[in-house]
């Protein structure tokens, strides 16, 4: 079986271009609510603000019980199945924001480098949600610095590579357009670029 690479799948590709529009400059007044609760993981946020329908062929076996309706994170679902239970949603999103904004080009970052930005964050959380899981911790809302401490604790992760991991983080940020912590956008690039590769050592990503 091949399972597409992180930065491929929709999710990535919806909050990259919206990254995308961020470092353009372009409000997205109209879309920002949607936008931080897909970013944030809060897929329930998400489903309320969007209004699309959750796909009708989608089953999962939850406590030894078959699940195929009403997926939510309140009642327990992991993030692999809300993944999967808002592509209709993300599908809506995308083609909105592009009919507002169309096509946007940008000298400084590919469009795969927006996407592994995106997709960086997202395997994070989704990391984060599954580790609390598993341990019976009750889902609320973090900040990014707040996942990398946890899941390096977690997994026992070298302080050397926590720190490349916010370096990475750094990057993110820039991107969204807060305070630039690097001289040039290829230096950002390649902190991110490190960064991902201690995700894959981990394996902290969202397909693995």
């Amino acid at each position: 079986m091949v399972i597409t690479s992180d930065e491929n799948l929709l999710i990535s590709q919806a909050i990259g271009y919206v990254f995308k529009m961020l470092k353009s400059g372009k409000g997205i007044y109209g879309f920002k609510d949607a936008f931080n609760a897909i970013k944030h993981g809060d897929y329930d946020c998400f489903f309320r603000l969007i209004g699309e329908p959750q796909p009708e062929l989608l089953i999962q076996w939850q406590k030894g019980k078959i699940k195929d309706t009403g997926f939510s994170q309140e009642s327990g679902d992991c993030d692999i199945t809300m993944l999967i239970a808002i592509n209709p949603a993300l599908k809506k999103f995308c083609i909105d924001c592009y009919n507002q904004y169309g096509h946007i080009e940008d000298a400084d970052i590919t469009d795969v480098i927006f996407c592994k930005c995106a997709a960086f964050e997202i395997a994070l959380r989704v990391q984060s949600n599954k580790e609390r899981q598993n341990r019976n911790v009750p889902y609320r809302k973090c900040t990014l610095e707040e996942i990398i401490s946890e899941l390096c604790g977690y997994s026992d992760i070298a302080p050397v590579e926590k720190n490349a991991l916010n370096s990475g983080r750094q990057f993110v940020n820039m991107v969204k357009g807060h305070k630039a912590h690097f001289t040039s956008w290829n230096e950002g690039i390649i902190a991110l670029e490190t960064a991902w590769e201690i995700c894959n050592k981990y394996s902290l990503k969202i397909c693995h």
